[in-house]
């Protein structure tokens, strides 16, 4: 029986412990909070969504449980690839991101321990996953978002009722507005709370379920706050740790050369973020994060699993999209750089070994009017 107790946050800067049900987001002194124990990963349970792994969650009761149906997403096959590449179909989620798993844990926890009203900064993803789960669960929501976010998100988010509002400026922006105004709000950023990577880390229980009991060799996956990668590292942990794995995959970051903070510190080995500023508008705007919030445990995890962090060109997306697309994978461009990162580990490796799994995180259908310009001239369109 999972307790509480478990699930006991601990400051990163000053070691002040934080219980399960403080309504918190960060220490006293400003710092992070992490969750240090680690859960046992326990087998599956009945049911769908994320709450199949309840067992290995923190201890909501059914009551207060949310699931719009996230998880259980199809693993497939990718036979434009040599070897035995496969594809985590994310973007199926029910809002058409991977944000759905981490959401349905955190706002479900929320909803139990009494919290009414949160708030979030989001490039779109984050805070249309969130609005979606917070009007499943009857708590408010209030998004802060940069001016350049697709409109195709935004509407995700007011239709699920979220208070959307609109900051002028690059992505930072709407951050600084968000923490502004939390002081006298719950900040959900998924970035902020750990409560969030025990979702995501179902993708690793669910990846080796369907893989018959046994652990890719690698995972590829798009990296700004690193909120999957933290996750899926966690859950491959706990499965170690119950010896149903004989090891953790080698994680492999994606990063998009418009941004890319982490693959700095990697590669020069740096002790501190580099200063990096984020285009107001770049393809792969999933991942503009020029300041990772938990940029030294996603170093340390990624190095931890003999993983690599990748940069890939933005202008290598548009056609990582196209040549998804004609495999039937529609796709948002922050998803497609983890195709451009595969293409580039087999013409400098040449050959992969064991199973190899891309992590598509964003459905294309939010980023229609950027992919169309990409797409050769319909016979029927207009001419001038």
């Amino acid at each position: 029986m999972v307790t509480a107790h478990a699930f006991v946050r601990v400051c990163d800067a000053c070691g002040a412990h934080h219980d399960y049900a403080d309504p918190v987001w960060r220490c006293a002194c400003g710092g992070v909070l992490s969750l240090r124990d680690v859960v046992p990963a326990r087998p599956a349970g009945s049911g769908t969504g994320v709450w199949r792994y309840a067992s290995s969650l923190p201890p909501v009761p059914d009551m207060h449980r949310v699931s719009l149906g996230e998880g259980q997403t199809p693993l497939i096959r990718v036979g434009a690839l040599p070897g035995d590449v496969r594809a985590k179909l994310e973007f199926l989620s029910p809002t058409g991101a991977f944000k759905d798993r981490g959401n349905a844990v955190a706002v479900a926890r929320l909803k139990h321990i009494g919290v009414s009203h949160v708030l979030e900064d989001s490039s779109g993803n984050a805070g249309a996953s969130l609005a979606a789960y917070c009007a499943a669960a009857g708590v408010h929501c209030t998004v802060y978002v940069p001016a350049s976010t697709p409109a195709a998100k935004l509407v995700q988010m007011r239709v699920a009722g979220a208070n959307v509002v609109t900051v002028p400026g690059p992505r930072a922006a709407a951050a600084v507005a968000a923490l502004a105004a939390a002081a006298d709000m719950y900040y959900a950023n998924p970035a902020w709370d750990p409560f969030f990577f025990e979702g995501t880390k179902t993708a690793a229980f669910e990846l080796v379920e369907q893989l018959d009991g046994r652990a890719p060799a690698r995972v590829l996956l798009p990296v700004g706050q690193g909120t999957m990668l933290l996750g899926l590292a966690k859950g491959f942990r706990e499965l170690l740790g119950t010896g149903r794995i004989q090891r953790v995959p080698r994680l492999i970051a994606v990063q998009s050369d418009a941004c890319a903070p982490l693959w700095e510190v990697f590669h020069r080995r740096l002790s501190a973020l580099p200063a990096v500023s984020a285009p107001v508008r770049m393809l792969a705007d999933g991942i503009a994060t020029a300041s990772p919030l938990r940029w030294a445990a996603i170093i340390a995890e990624v190095r931890a699993s003999g993983g690599e962090i990748l940069r890939v060109p933005e202008a290598a997306i548009p056609g990582a999209v196209l040549r998804l697309g004609k495999h039937g994978l529609f796709v948002e461009p922050t998803s497609a750089t983890v195709w451009a990162a595969a293409e580039h580990l087999l013409a400098r490796d040449r050959d992969l070994d064991g199973t190899t799994v891309l992590v598509l995180s964003g459905a294309g259908l939010k980023a229609t009017t950027v992919v169309d310009a990409w797409l050769a001239p319909r016979d029927d369109a207009p001419r001038s």
